[in-house]
Parts: C-alpha cells; sequence; structure tokens
C-alpha cells in the first residue's frame, strides 16, 4: 500500500522525499561521528602548529648562541697559539666585544702563576656599560675567581660549558666558558678559561611572543629547572619547576619535570600543571640543554570542537533544506521533451560549430545530454584554437631557447669590483659560454661579520635540463648561504635539496669558500671539484690540497668536509671549471693542467682582471679551429696587501 501510495505521487513529490531522507540520514551520521573525528584532527593540527612553532623558536635561540659560541673558541685558538701583554690583551677583548653587539662582555681568566711566573690572579674583563666599552682586572684573595662555577665547571668537565642563568645589575645573562689549552714542555696544559657574557632579554621577548589559542602560553627552564622566561614575572629566577611541585605536592607535576630534563622533545595531554589542566609541549635547547615549553589549557581545544559542532547541525539542516528545494526544481523540469538534438548534433558532425542549442531548463536527462552536446560543441572549438596555438608555439620554440641562453648568462653577477667598500679583497670572473644553453655558474656574496662566500660550479649534462638545474642550484646556494657557518655546512643543504626527488640523476661539480677577509683565513669545502691554483709571491702557482667530496645531488646523506687554509696579503686564488682544462684543439689535444699552471706562471704578477682575461684568451688561441665542446668559467680572488 505505501509503494502505491509512492507511485500515485508525482515526480517531484518522490525526489524531494527521496532526497530529504537521504540527506537525513547522510547528516545524522556526519553529527554523530563529527565530534571524536574533529577532535583527533584538530589535536594532530595542534601538534604540528606547536611543534613548528618550538622548532622555529629553538632556531632562533641557536641561532644566537652559536654565533655566540664562536666568539670565545676562536678567542681560544688565538690565544693558544700567541702570547700577549696586558695592553694587548685589553685591545683584544675590547675590539672583539666592539664587533660583536650581541655580547655583553668577554674575559680571559688565567690558572694561578700562569699568565706570569709571580702573579697569581690574572683576570682581565671587557664589558658594556651604557654606551661604552669598560676594560677591569679583576683577582684578588678576596676574589679568587678560579674556584667560582662558571671557571670549574670548564676545567673540570674540559669543554665548553654554558652557566646557569644568573642576575647582573637586574638583568638575566648566562654564561660560555671555553677552557684555554697550551702546549708546556710537549704537555697540553690547561692556563685559564675565556668567557663570553651575554644578556638573555632577546631570548625572552622570543619565549613571549609565542602564542597558542587565547591563554596559552610558552616558558623557558634551566638545565637544572630554574624558571627562566615565564608570563608571571616573580618566578623567574625565583622558583625551580621542582620548587614549585614541592610547594604543591604534586608529585606528577614532579614527575613531567624530570622527564623533560631526561628527553630531548615530547608532550603530555591534559597534564594538571600551574593550576591548569594543559597541553604540555617541551624541547631541548641543543646548546645549553634548556627547555623550551609550551602550555595551552584543554578546554580552549573543546571550545572550539562545541562550535565546530554547532556548525555542522546548521550546515546539516541547511543542506536538507536546499536538497529539498533543488530536487522540487528539477522535477518540474524533467519532462520537457527531447527537441532538435538529433538535427544539432548532425550539423555539428559536417563541421558547422556555430549552430545554436535550444534551450532546455532542469538537470534531468534531456537536459544534461544538451548540456553535452553544448560543451561538446565548444570543446571542438577550443580544441582547433589549442591546435592553432600549439603550431605557433612550436615555431617560437627556437627563438626562446636562444633568448633563455642569454637570460641564464644574465642572472650571473657582471659588476666588478663586486664590493668596491670592501678594501681587504677583490673578485673578478668571467664566464665564455658555449653554443648551447649549459650548466656552468659562479657566484659571492657577503655574509655576515667580515666573512665572503664564493663558488664556482658545472652542472652536468648541457641544454636545457642542464640550465634549469643550474638555475635551482644556485637559488639554493643563496637561500641557505647566511645560515652555513662552514662551507661543508652549506654544501650539506644543497646537497640534500638537489639529491631528494632528483628522478633525472643529474649533478653539480661545486668548489666553494668561505673567506675571512680581516684575518685571511680560507675555508673551503670540495664538492669533486677540480682544484683551485694557490698564486703567492715568489712561490710557483700551486694547486692547494682538496678535502674529499662527491659531486651534488648524487648522495642525499653524503657529509662533506671543511678544509683551511690561511691566505697572506697578496695571495691570488684561481676557481675554473673543466672548460678550460678539458678544453680541445683541433688536434684533439687538451688544454691541461700543466698548461694552466704555465699561463699562470706568466701572468701571476699581474691584477685578477688580467690574469682571468689573458687565461681566457690563452685557452682561445689553444683551441682555434676547434668548436667550442662546454662552457668556460674563470674566478679570481685577490686577498689585497693593505
Amino acid at each position: 500500500m505505501q509503494i502505491d501510495f509512492l507511485k500515485s505521487k508525482g515526480i517531484a513529490f518522490r525526489l524531494c522525499l527521496v532526497f530529504s531522507v537521504c540527506g537525513a540520514l547522510v547528516f545524522s551520521l556526519i553529527i554523530l561521528t563529527n565530534y571524536l573525528y574533529s577532535r583527533q584532527k584538530t589535536e594532530e593540527q595542534i601538534n604540528k602548529e606547536v611543534n613548528a612553532t618550538v622548532s622555529s623558536a629553538i632556531n632562533k635561540v641557536e641561532s644566537v648562541l652559536n654565533a655566540v659560541e664562536k666568539v670565545p673558541e676562536n678567542l681560544a685558538m688565538f690565544f693558544e697559539k700567541n702570547r700577549f701583554e696586558e695592553h694587548e690583551i685589553k685591545d683584544i677583548l675590547c675590539e672583539t666585544l666592539k664587533r660583536n653587539p650581541e655580547i655583553f662582555g668577554l674575559s680571559i681568566a688565567f690558572e694561578p702563576n700562569k699568565f706570569k711566573k709571580d702573579r697569581v690572579y690574572a683576570g682581565f674583563y671587557c664589558f658594556r656599560k651604557k654606551k661604552e666599552i669598560v676594560f677591569e682586572q679583576y683577582g684578588s684573595d678576596s676574589d679568587k675567581y678560579f674556584y667560582q662555577d662558571w671557571y670549574q665547571l670548564a676545567k673540570e668537565l674540559q669543554s665548553p660549558q654554558w652557566s646557569e642563568p644568573y642576575f647582573e645589575e637586574q638583568t638575566i645573562m648566562s654564561s660560555y666558558s671555553v677552557p684555554l689549552y697550551r702546549n708546556v714542555d710537549s704537555k697540553r696544559q690547561l692556563i685559564g678559561i675565556i668567557v663570553a657574557d651575554i644578556s638573555l632579554e632577546w631570548l625572552s621577548d622570543i619565549v613571549q611572543s609565542i602564542k597558542v589559542f587565547q591563554t596559552g602560553y610558552a616558558m623557558l627552564i634551566s638545565q637544572n629547572g630554574t624558571i627562566v622566561t615565564h608570563p608571571n614575572r616573580k618566578l623567574i629566577m625565583n622558583e625551580t619547576f621542582f620548587s614549585i611541585a614541592e610547594e604543591k605536592n604534586d608529585l606528577k607535576m614532579r614527575d613531567i619535570g624530570r622527564q623533560m630534563l631526561r628527553k630531548d622533545s615530547g608532550q603530555f595531554d591534559n597534564a594538571d600543571i600551574f593550576d591548569t589542566k594543559a597541553h604540555v609541549y617541551y624541547s631541548k635547547i641543543p646548546s645549553n640543554e634548556w627547555r623550551l615549553i609550551i602550555l595551552f589549557p584543554s578546554e580552549e581545544m573543546l571550545q572550539d570542537i562545541k562550535k565546530l559542532n554547532l556548525i555542522v547541525v546548521t550546515l546539516a539542516i541547511t543542506g536538507i533544506a536546499m536538497l529539498s528545494l533543488m530536487s522540487l526544481y528539477v522535477a518540474k523540469t524533467i519532462t520537457r521533451p527531447l527537441t532538435n538534438l538529433s538535427d544539432i548534433t548532425e550539423q555539428i558532425g559536417k563541421g558547422n560549430l556555430e549552430i545554436e542549442m535550444p534551450e532546455i531548463q532542469g538537470n534531468d536527462e534531456v537536459a544534461r545530454l544538451s548540456d553535452s552536446v553544448s560543451k561538446m560543441r565548444f570543446a571542438l572549438k577550443d580544441y582547433i584554437a589549442q591546435l592553432t596555438n600549439a603550431t605557433i608555439a612550436k615555431e617560437r620554440i627556437e627563438s626562446e631557447l636562444r633568448i633563455a641562453h642569454d637570460i641564464q648568462m644574465n642572472i650571473l653577477p657582471k659588476t666588478f669590483p663586486p664590493f668596491p667598500d670592501k678594501a681587504e679583497f677583490d673578485i673578478f670572473a668571467m664566464i665564455e659560454p658555449a653554443r648551447e644553453v649549459g650548466g656552468d655558474f659562479y657566484d659571492f656574496y657577503l655574509l655576515d661579520g667580515d666573512r665572503v662566500c664564493f663558488l664556482v660550479a658545472d652542472v652536468s649534462g648541457k641544454g636545457v635540463p642542464a640550465a634549469l638545474f643550474m638555475s635551482v642550484t644556485k637559488t639554493f646556494f643563496k637561500v641557505f648561504a647566511n645560515n652555513a657557518q662552514m662551507p661543508h655546512h652549506l654544501l650539506d643543504a644543497v646537497n640534500s635539496e638537489l639529491s631528494e626527488n632528483n628522478d633525472s640523476a643529474m649533478f653539480v661539480t661545486v668548489f666553494c669558500g668561505i673567506l675571512h677577509y680581516k684575518t685571511g683565513e680560507l675555508y673551503f669545502a670540495n664538492g669533486g671539484h677540480l682544484p683551485p691554483v694557490l698564486v703567492r709571491k715568489d712561490t710557483p702557482p700551486t694547486f692547494i690540497e682538496m678535502p674529499d667530496g662527491v659531486v651534488l645531488g648524487v648522495f642525499r646523506d653524503y657529509k662533506y668536509e671543511t678544509a683551511k687554509i690561511r691566505l697572506q696579503k697578496g695571495d691570488k686564488l684561481i676557481l675554473y671549471t673543466d672548460g678550460v682544462t678539458e678544453a680541445m684543439n683541433d688536434k684533439n689535444e687538451l688544454y691541461d693542467s700543466k698548461r694552466l699552471i704555465n699561463c699562470l706562471k706568466i701572468t701571476s704578477h699581474m691584477s685578477i682582471q688580467d690574469i682571468t682575461k689573458n687565461l681566457m684568451r690563452d685557452v682561445r688561441v689553444f683551441t682555434e679551429g676547434a668548436p667550442q665542446s662546454d662552457d668556460i668559467t674563470v674566478l679570481c680572488i685577490d686577498f689585497k696587501e693593505q
């Protein structure tokens, strides 16, 4: 009887009833399952966002701490090799402090009688006071500095150590102590400690900038649990994570603190901490082993889920209403007959694509068929237009490839000297491309402090793939250069990016150097490239000894090495690609390394501009009559005499 009742009703009624019932069942199921599913997804998203926030904050902190660590470590190496009088120590400490604004003070404290045999105490401290840099000496019978924690920790552990935070003139400070050794009677002995003091106000700003939901916040504790930053400033340096737990007799909070200090990172869900049920995330700062902690109340997450469920219910009711109206509308137009579609399709088959389609209202089979025919007509018109455009585009390919070669060369730096305000060094480079698009490139850029990074590279293969791979490689070097402390860090980062999804198996050889142009220290790494030539006064040009290294883009987890030499004033370093040494004349003879050295012997007294131009000219003369088979690139750097 119910079936007969439905048959007696019209299509509009039946469609409306079916759509409404199905919609109600679907949305009811969605509402029932939404709470658990949305909660799970919300927690996953929160975990991702918080972990990303923690990683970003730790990276910011690490970048500052690592920069600070380099200063006393470099000073330790410097003092280990040299002996200085008091006025020289003062100049070195104060000048180093002046060049490192992130450091509050620098100190060197010697072991008893190690500075001078008749002097038990010898401590020198250079620090900032308002806008001035002040120098003072310390150490006496009432101030036996070598018994203090910052001295004893580095001495006993025989390694650099960060101190616990402490107050200095109402400012939270921390110190990085580096043991200073020297060879005495062929034995390595501790002679003192070098210390860098930094203010942690910037660290507090980074931590306080982390916001999670409305009331979530971040805090920082030291490796002993001391609260370094917290929204409640009364707790800073006055309480530890464990003292608060003891005060509240909260064994679970104390256990959470222990786990945080034992593990590098992790999280606790719905933990009772600081009088709040919260989600807790933590991660270790590698340099000083402090812990960054993020807390946000669990209730805030549930509030969002409740709001989401309310929205889902509203959408469900709206959706059912829309389905009912839509089914009613479709039913009213579904009975319109088929008209003229057969004749229209016949005309389209004969090529008449401009014929007009009859207007058929609705969304039934007839309307969809009419719409399909109309779409087919437009698709045929589009296909013919696309075919025409493809033919035109094909004719432009050869012209665009020629333009692409010019564009590729224009992305290389062409202004020389590139850094006219830097009197300590100069750079000059030339590239002579082959007839087709290639993969040679060079680049250089100033880094922070007194460093300049430079590199020469050669991408495997030729043509458009090599040009694209060259552009990507050059971009990666530019992106990662500022964050790389050593050349091998830069090669590691670029190699990792190039190796990922490198289905084409392309690779690039690279020589990368970072020159401290104030001291002449040159750090360099080799990515399967040819060794540069070092030209010194009154000394024949020689190839420098290269560290091991494979080409970039093949072995993702390969770790490169950094080597070091010290340039002397007037030294010149010549970098080149295999387009020089493998240039071939019409007798199939290679230019080779021997001819390269002979050419540089003749031109070693010239400027780097003349050296480069003469080398390029010598290669052209050698290969005269033979086609150029590869790009030729030469880069020279001159560590100038002052």
